[in-house]
């Protein structure tokens, strides 16, 4: 699981997780989880998979 934090109150903005097979997402604490993709792949097979992950949750927040 990776998550986007607010530096000073702790509050979860973004997180990005995968179950083995499907990838969720969820932005902010309280809104649903929706599956972003059928399966990880994206994030996975990529040559760098930190950046993969930063650019996926960039890309959430609208940055």
């Amino acid at each position: 699981m990776a998550e986007v934090k607010h530096q000073r109150s702790r509050k979860t903005l973004a997180t990005l997780r995968c179950d083995c097979e499907r990838l969720f997402a969820r932005v902010g604490t309280s809104g649903p989880e929706v599956e972003r993709s059928p399966t990880c792949s994206a994030i996975d097979d990529g040559v760098n998979k930190p950046r993969a992950i930063r650019e996926a949750l960039e890309q959430m927040l609208g940055r």
